[in-house]
């Protein structure tokens, strides 16, 4: 059952090798952070802070979130994350804002095969 989490995360382009090599070939403890991300929080404060136009908190959980997604393998949803890191530093807030429906759909779409798949 372990397993389909991750094949199904490699299969829509997770970069699952690599994150397993991160936590050492450790299966268990990979698939322990995968579940974390379910109750991640960064997401939710990152949708509340663009409601608010808090483009500091923004900054703040979608930088929390380009993390949490780096290490897991999570590459779509790291690159959005990471680019939209990089344009509220440059101050560029609406540019910023203008990426959050693609990243709202990747994450989306990776809660939803987590979801799915993981026991």
């Amino acid at each position: 059952m372990a397993q389909n989490v991750i094949t199904a995360l490699g299969d829509y382009g997770c970069d699952t090798q690599s994150a397993l090599e991160r936590f050492l070939g450790k299966e268990e403890l990979y698939l322990k952070f995968i579940r974390k991300f379910l109750d991640d929080t960064s997401f939710d404060r990152l949708k509340e802070s663009l409601g608010e136009e808090d483009y500091e908190g923004a900054l703040k959980n979608v930088h929390t979130l380009k993390g949490v997604s780096g290490n897991l393998g999570f590459t779509a949803l790291y690159d959005v994350a990471s680019d939209m890191v990089t344009k509220f530093r440059a101050h560029q807030d609406r540019d910023a804002v203008a990426d959050y429906g693609k990243l709202e759909q990747i994450y989306t779409e990776i809660y939803s095969i987590i979801e799915e798949n993981i026991s």
